[in-house]
């Protein structure tokens, strides 16, 4: 299987349990199955192996097989009806959910702080330490699976410890003689300390059974499921690289009912950042509510699947059979037929050099510093969206791969979301980064040491419990901006450090017995203190803004907010080569070959909702209905500055047909595309 070249999976999602009279699992037809992904031009399939109810899917002798296959061995006559038609078979296994086991040997479940086992947050599913003798299992099942015939891969999922877990006997003894210390004790005075021994055992399990799956089928691709993207909690136990380590290839769950209707954007971006130069995957839910059964508007799954094949991604869809086996033929005959047969044919417009502009900083250790998981969250997803929003290329770079500034050099920004702390190796990568000529861009507090800021001739002054602030500069906008979150003062100890604006603090801090107007306060006087602090330095320079502006923007995406950002950068001449200008709806990526340059263009949209719960607290956060999207809702006048590129150029709508015009003012030559629907890739051949 090359993974480079396989683009269409499908994640064959089968958890079954093996309840009575129901006809569960009795219907398999592998010949049918095989037949219908064929024909919808499917590449490559995760069939089950072991579920998280601990049912093997072949003939066993290291576990127990679900008794409706009777005696088929499903898996083995799935994977060869789907090589028959050149589809590769990837195995899946399921490490720390088995219920079996778990029922079997409850000694061997994840113990929390108060000794409760099992775990509290999962209600469906109890959670195996594979710190206990479980591990022995896991290796033997693993080791029978990866000598199946017929496999390209292995697929391992659940390899998850729970919320403020583990604490059970063997856990405690390893951290002790890792250590020499008290695993609770450090649990309630050094938790950076915990959540470490955490990912090392993780990882270090990882390595292990990597190891093992590669001594018995050297040729198996290999990956597990990863919960290091920022979405996810630390009790999960993945860093945002170390999970990944030892993976063939790369894969997340970018679901939009669990993160937006803009999961498969954000997502395709943080995945292929983890994955480096590895190939990755985005699972793409099928169902409205991923495994409820009702079938995703057809143009939501086109515009998530076209999303993930823009980026460069695998295009995984997470489909479920019923329960006795059988699928769901018109999925394949029809949606996923139309969405493939268009990837095929588009296939070379997503090679060449990616354009890249602007990257997000992607600190591990500040989400293991956050104390708030969900403010963690927030700055990464608000700079996200802003970059998003301006209509810039965006990336994703991450403290556990950068080395050297020559890492950084391939973006014109930087922006650091608030990370908390920065060692001496990141502090030196950054100043060479701007020296060389890239730039920073960074909101609220910034963890730079003392060296740094005397480098950079500003002074940070001790932080504010202030959690409202206001950003004030008339000469762009009368009214001050109110911004959510903490904001971190800076002093500029010299002209070179080139300062606009100000901050207002609220008239009174918000506080619970001390409030305005349901604390939210107004603003109030001038704090003294900058709201924009640039400073040149080499080739490059540093921009800091007190305020955590990506934080806030997050939930308020605001024009004002983006407008700010984006006169500061062009008064810096940081602009992307090819500029789009649009509705802050479209995503794109820009694919340059040299004689031909392809730009896709994908137009999410959604229907209105209306909230559908109670208000759960004062700051008006509301329960809502899942992003769908029945209808497209187009982008009309795209606008496109490529007044950068030299030559006669020749463009082309590739897969809409829409109406182009190539405009000329002064010296700028504007493209403009009449509208976008839903998917489109503009060909410009350069001449």
């Amino acid at each position: 299987m090359n993974l480079n070249t396989s683009k269409k999976r499908i994640f064959f999602d089968m958890h079954f349990p093996e309840w009575e009279g129901q006809g569960i699992a009795e219907a398999f037809s592998p010949e049918h199955i095989a037949s219908e992904m064929s024909n919808a031009g499917v590449d490559s399939v995760i069939a089950f192996a072991k579920c998280q109810y601990g049912n093997f899917y072949y003939n066993t002798s290291e576990g127990h097989k679900h008794k409706g296959l009777k005696t088929q061995n499903l898996l083995l006559e799935l994977t060869e009806s789907l090589a028959e038609r050149n589809i590769a078979t990837i195995a899946y296994y399921s490490v720390s959910w088995d219920e079996r086991e778990a029922e079997k040997h409850p000694d061997w479940l994840v113990e929390n702080f108060h000794g409760t086992r099992g775990n509290l947050e999962f209600t469906r599913w109890k959670t195996l330490c594979i710190n206990s003798p479980y591990k022995d299992v896991v290796m033997r099942q693993l080791s029978e699976i990866a000598g199946q015939p017929g496999l390209k891969g292995l697929w391992i999922d659940m390899t998850i410890i729970g919320n403020d877990c583990c604490f059970c006997p063997h856990c405690l003894e390893q951290y002790k003689k890792k250590t020499g210390r008290d695993l609770k004790g450090d649990f309630l005075n050094d938790i950076i300390s915990f959540k470490k021994f955490r990912y090392d055992y993780i990882e270090k399990f990882y390595s292990e059974i990597y190891t093992l799956i590669r001594r018995v089928n050297p040729e198996l691709k290999i990956t597990n499921n990863y919960w290091g993207y920022p979405y996810s909690s630390y009790n999960m136990g993945s860093r945002a690289i170390g999970a990944l380590t030892e993976a063939d290839y790369v894969t997340g769950e970018a679901y939009t009912d669990w993160t937006g209707i803009l999961a498969p954007a954000i997502f395709t971006r943080f995945l292929r950042g983890v994955a480096k130069d590895r190939p990755f995957e985005a699972l793409l839910g099928r169902f409205n509510n991923t495994w409820d059964y009702t079938r995703k508007p057809a143009l939501q799954l086109a515009l998530e699947c076209f999303s993930v094949f823009s980026q460069g991604g695998t295009v995984t869809i997470d489909d479920e059979p019923y329960a006795d086996g059988s699928i769901d033929n018109e999925l394949y005959r029809n949606e996923l037929k139309q969405i493939f047969s268009q990837m095929d044919k588009f296939a070379h417009c997503i090679q060449g050099e990616r354009e890249k502009f602007a990257a997000i900083y992607h600190s591990q250790k500040s989400k293991d510093l956050e104390k708030d998981e969900n403010a963690f969250i927030r700055k990464i997803s608000g700079s996200f969206k802003l970059l998003y929003d301006m209509n810039f290329p965006v990336d994703f770079v991450f403290d556990e791969l950068i080395d050297k500034a020559e890492d950084l050099s391939s973006y014109a920004l930087i922006i650091l979301p608030e990370v908390l702390l920065f060692n001496e190796n990141e502090k030196e990568i950054f100043l060479d980064y701007t020296r060389s000529g890239g730039h920073i861009l960074s909101f609220g507090n910034c963890g730079f040491d003392e060296s740094f800021w005397n480098e950079m001739k500003i002074k940070q002054i001790k932080k504010t419990d202030d959690e409202i602030s206001y950003f004030s500069m008339p000469s762009f906008q009368a009214a001050p901006l109110m911004v959510r979150g903490f904001f971190q003062p800076y002093e500029a100890l010299s002209q070179d450090v080139r300062t606009s604006g100000s901050i207002l603090r609220p008239i009174r801090g918000k506080k619970p017995n001390d409030f305005f107007h349901n604390n939210l306060p107004a603003p109030g006087q001038d704090s003294g203190w900058p709201g924009l602090l640039t400073r040149n330095y080499g080739k490059g320079g540093c921009t800091f803004l007190p305020q955590a502006l990506a934080f806030h923007y997050a939930k308020q995406p605001l024009r004002p907010y983006r407008d700010l950002i984006q006169n500061h950068l062009k008064s810096l001449e940081l602009t992307p080569r090819i500029s789009i200008i649009a509705s802050k709806r479209p995503d794109f990526v820009i694919y340059d070959q040299g004689e031909n340059i392809y730009i896709h263009i994908m137009v999410p949209g959604s229907d209105p909702q209306v909230c559908c719960g109670l208000m759960d607290s004062m700051d008006g956060n509301f329960e809502r209905p899942y992003e769908l999207m029945e209808e497209t809702m187009p982008v009309l006048n795209i606008q496109i500055d490529l007044s950068s590129l030299n030559g006669r150029l020749e463009i082309e709508s590739l897969v809409e047909n829409n109406t182009i015009e190539l405009k000329q003012e002064g010296a700028f030559h504007i493209m403009v595309i009449d509208k976008i629907t839903l998917w489109d890739i503009i060909r410009i051949k350069v001449k």
